[in-house]
This record gives structure tokens, sequence and C-alpha cells, in this order.
């Protein structure tokens, strides 16, 4: 069965390569998003993708690079960010007959390691993982990002340092409360007191 996507690479094409190493150099934009709670690379993004792969015995070798620009928002202020990816790529895609080895061998994980299928590799599934695990989980816009200010929410970069909010201690509530009935009754015979 063909498959016309371009991730895809034929193992035969690896095999006839010059010199046993298959380039693989593209530009490609992702099929589907890629987000955390803070950070997204949208569908459409392009990823700057430059790869060798060679046959192995145990099956494709894939080394490189991918690089892909991330938005989202910094942990600390919200303020909108971008992350600039620049990651290192060194995988190895299984052929089925080693996947069964290992297996057999009591391996368990191998059956959830990449495998070349019908004589291709399929690549995006690799790169999406390797971008998955280099995005940050909370991004900063700046490494000392002071946030906001918990009182009243506003950026801290953009208060005065001066800025505070008197907090009161929630045990003590009930004496405030106190307090300020007792001044109200002190008022109010004041107010009686004068007007006698």
């Amino acid at each position: 069965m063909q498959n016309n996507s371009p991730f895809i690479v034929y193992v035969a094409d690896i095999a006839a390569a010059a010199g046993g190493i298959f380039p693989y150099q593209k530009t490609l934009p992702i099929s589907e998003a890629i987000s955390l709670e803070l950070v997204e690379i949208p569908a459409g993004t392009p990823l700057e993708i430059d790869l060798q792969l060679q046959l192995i015995s145990e099956g494709v070798l894939v080394q490189g690079s991918i690089k892909a620009e991330a938005r989202g928002k910094c942990a600390r202020c919200l303020d909108s960010l971008q992350i600039f990816l620049d990651e290192r790529v060194s995988e190895v895609i299984f052929t089925p007959e080693e996947i069964a080895r290992l297996l057999a061998e009591g391996d368990n994980e191998a059956q959830d390691f990449p495998a070349i299928q019908d004589g291709q590799v399929d690549l995006e599934p690799l790169l999406r993982d390797v971008v998955v695990l280099a995005l940050p989980l909370r991004p900063l816009c700046r490494r000392d990002c002071p946030g906001l200010c918990s009182g009243c929410g506003e950026k801290w970069d953009d208060l005065p340092d001066s800025h505070h909010h008197e907090v009161l201690d929630p045990r003590f509530a009930v004496l405030e409360e106190l307090r300020a009935q007792l001044q109200a009754e002190e008022a109010k015979e004041t107010d009686s007191e004068d007007n006698a």
C-alpha cells in the first residue's frame, strides 16, 4: 500500500543510498497541533528537519536535528512568548523481527517501540515525540520573572517597588470584627453624650 505522507521513507531507498546514509532534509508542516497546558505548536507550523537515516542490524538508525517554533504563555506573568526548539534526534526504528525477538526475550516494552511497517519508516510519530519532550511544562518569559501580585493580580514588573497589600491573618478576623463592633458602640455612646 502506497502512503503519500512526506514523513514516509522507504527502506529500499535507504538501502540504495550512497554510502549507506540516506539524507532527509525537509521543511514540513506538522499535521496536528502539539499542545501542553501553557504552550503549543499549532497545526501547520513548519518543522525544519535535518536527518540522516542508516540501515543497521536492528532496523533504521535516525540521527540529526529538528527545529520548531512554539507559542505560549509565561507560567508566572501570563505574557505571550515564543519558544524556539532545536533538538537532537537519535532513535532506532526497529524491524518487526527485532521487536519479536525482544518480546520473546521478555522485554515487554518492545511492543511500544517504533517499527518499520510494510517496508516504510514513518518519521512523524518519532519527530512529534522529540518535540513534545522538548516543550517546557512551565515556560517562562525570563528566568527571573517575578510573576503577578497575589493581592491584586497585576504584573510585578508594572508595579512600583513600594507596592504591597496589608494581609491580615485569618485567625484574627474574629478579633477584627469585635474591634469594629466595640468602636461602633463607643461612637454611639459618644453621640448620645454629645446630644445630651
